[in-house]
């Protein structure tokens, strides 16, 4: 069956746009490892050479993030993965990279699955948190969290780092 061209376009664009929300996410929890204290803190509790995979949908975006001894690392291999999150649908990460979707929102309607402990997969979405207090204006972070956490450092300071490096 041939799928029409609109809809063709959208998951590319779906795809795409997913895709470079993973490698800034990756970008932020690297600054803020070394900028915020509370991610610096959640990230070392992690056990040594932990490394969790998160994918968009079947054959979709993914990032994968190691720890190592000197921080976290973006890797590219995740069959070694102790966490594995997939997202059920491209649309569903769609909407959680976009801000059109809280976290504990897709957990409630089952759009991910996890496999592996679920302590430092916890961990991560605190992080993940801290990072979207940062990225993210007002008007969205009330949206899609519950209790918008303090910052450490000026947004404009992180996206500093994020966009050019350290």
């Amino acid at each position: 069956m041939k799928t029409s061209w609109k809809r063709s376009v959208s998951y590319s664009l779906k795809k795409l746009i997913t895709s470079v929300v993973f490698f800034f996410l990756w970008r932020a929890l690297r600054s803020l490892y070394t900028m915020d204290s509370r991610i610096r803190e959640e990230m070392d509790s992690w056990p040594q050479n932990f490394t969790l995979h998160m994918q968009a949908g079947l054959g979709g975006p993914h990032l994968t993030i190691g720890m190592t001894p000197s921080g976290p690392v973006r890797l590219s291999g995740w069959e070694t993965a102790q966490v594995h999150i997939r997202f059920k649908t491209l649309d569903s990460a769609f909407k959680l990279v976009t801000g059109q979707l809280g976290v504990e929102q897709a957990y409630a309607e089952h759009r991910f699955s996890l496999s592996g402990d679920i302590a430092p997969t916890m961990s991560f979405v605190r992080c993940v948190d801290i990072a979207e207090a940062y990225l993210f204006p007002a008007f969205i972070t009330h949206r899609i969290l519950r209790a918008i956490p303090s910052k450490e450092r000026s947004s404009l300071a992180v996206y500093r780092c994020v966009l050019f490096g350290f």
